[in-house]
């Protein structure tokens, strides 16, 4: 089995990333390394591995269906490889909120929710990393 792997920018490069080579069993293992969820070095990176045979649901955090494609009735996604707690950001938490003028950044409701929910079906603990998030209470 050949291994394809490479390094992409930012999560929509990886849910944009062609997956017609990919649909098969036969097809290289691919595993990509992102950089960040928005931007390299925001935190929202890590290691994703090609799962030929996956139907899971997307939660856009551990499972990524690619875009473009109606997926939820076949086989693949990326499946996100990890070894500690689940962190807001790899769900697209940006924690750029500003206290001292109450203004400015993006709410992270869905994405702390998100990955919440992925805590919770998974038993890992959840990381919420020091930041200023935007979201009403859960």
């Amino acid at each position: 089995m050949s291994v394809v792997i490479e390094s992409l920018k930012t999560m929509a490069d990886l849910k944009a990333k062609r997956i017609t080579s990919l649909t098969t069993t036969t097809a290289p293992l691919s595993v990509s390394g992102i950089l960040g969820y928005y931007e390299p070095g925001d935190r929202g990176g890590g290691l994703i591995v090609w799962a030929a045979d996956s139907k899971d649901k997307n939660d856009g955090g551990l499972t990524i269906q690619p875009v473009g494609t109606t997926f939820d009735d076949k086989k693949g996604r990326w499946k996100r490889q990890y070894d500690e707690p689940i962190s807001v950001k790899w769900f697209g938490a940006r924690g750029d909120f500003s206290p001292k003028t109450a203004t400015g950044g993006d709410n992270d409701t869905d994405a702390i929710q998100a990955a919440l929910d992925a805590a919770k079906r998974t038993g890992i603990p959840l990381y919420l990393p020091p930041a200023n998030t935007k979201s009403p209470p859960l």
